[in-house]
């Protein structure tokens, strides 16, 4: 039977530049694992967030086809003495191998006459196949900086707190880093539900979004692409466009928001490339420019909510970005 397969592994805040080329690898991972093992399976999706790393295969195989197989062992020469009795070195490729003695035949090949035996190798299951190659193959993702934690014997970017992995509505029991894998998640951290439990791999996305949680990186990146351009014209300005920024801040939030803040105009008598640049590499925000392309005295900052009722966030954006 075939199925949608799910990974997600869930950790602490993984820096925005590691979260990127960290999801193509899991991705690249995991499918290097179903095709060497020839598991058939579909298109392969990611999805991603500062707390976690996550793909989607589409119709996965859940198990190996079996297979018929020849395995060769000694010459038959060497095999069989002069009255076609078994050697030792024949019983002795046998007991290696675990297959009873007097199973032996002699198997013609293009390279001559060998002892052996034709049998039906049974496939193994994703599941055999995922908790033997997968934990090692995470282990081994590159990242620039790692840490350990706990008692010390593990080391990844950051601390793994939980691992999704299903296949259709069925929980793939493996284990990384002492975490063992289940169908719970875990939404945002303060809107809607904390703890997600998922009932099939395939509703993964929209489960998620119930919790607070955009795991689609090009979705978080249009919807603030497209709340920064309303919120310039809320104030009358023009939005100074960064690519870079927009698709370093889509990865530091789950459920994106935009703040407008404002500072001191008395800053406006700054050349414009130093506040532009100041505010993008020092508090990752948005410029403001008039029609004219003069700077104004408003900033976009990026929120992890599209909700600020009190103007708590708007508020300590501005004492930042003040100060």
């Amino acid at each position: 039977m075939s199925n949608a397969l799910l990974i997600e592994i869930g950790c602490e805040e993984i820096p925005a530049r590691m979260i990127p080329r960290a999801t193509d690898e899991l991705r690249d991972r995991l499918l290097a694992i179903l095709s060497e093992a020839k598991l058939s399976h579909g298109a392969a999706t990611t999805g991603n967030g500062p707390r976690r790393l996550a793909v989607i295969v589409e119709s996965v195989q859940a198990q190996q086809e079996d297979r018929d197989e020849e395995l060769l062992g000694p010459p038959a020469k060497i095999a069989f003495d002069d009255k076609g009795e078994l050697t030792p070195a024949a019983r002795g490729f046998a007991k290696k191998q675990g297959i009873d003695a007097d199973s032996l035949t002699k198997i013609e090949t293009d390279r001559g006459v060998y002892a052996g035996v034709r049998r039906v190798a049974k496939g193994r299951t994703l599941e055999e196949i995922l908790a033997e190659k997968l934990p090692s193959a995470i282990q081994g993702i590159p990242f620039a900086k790692t840490m350990r934690w706990a008692e010390g014997t593990h080391r990844w970017v950051r601390p793994v707190h939980w691992l999704v992995a299903m296949h259709g509505d069925q929980v793939v029991k493996l284990n990384l880093f002492d975490v063992a894998s289940g169908a719970r998640s875990e939404g945002h951290r303060f809107r809607g539900k904390r703890e997600v439990t998922l009932a099939a791999a395939a509703d993964y996305a929209a489960t998620l979004a119930d919790a607070g949680v955009l795991v689609d990186p090009e979705d978080r990146e249009q919807r603030i692409d497209a709340a920064l351009t309303a919120a310039a014209e809320k104030v009358k300005g023009v939005r100074v466009d960064d690519p870079g920024l927009l698709r370093e801040v889509r990865d530091l939030v789950e459920w994106p928001g935009v703040v407008v803040g404002n500072f001191d105009a008395s800053h406006l008598e700054l050349p414009a490339e130093l506040l532009q640049t100041t505010l993008r590499y020092h508090q990752k925000c948005f410029s403001v420019v008039d029609g004219a392309g003069q700077p104004m005295p408003h900033f976009m900052a990026i929120a992890n909510t599209d909700e600020d009722p009190d103007g708590h966030v708007q508020r300590g954006n501005e004492w930042v970005v003040g100060g």
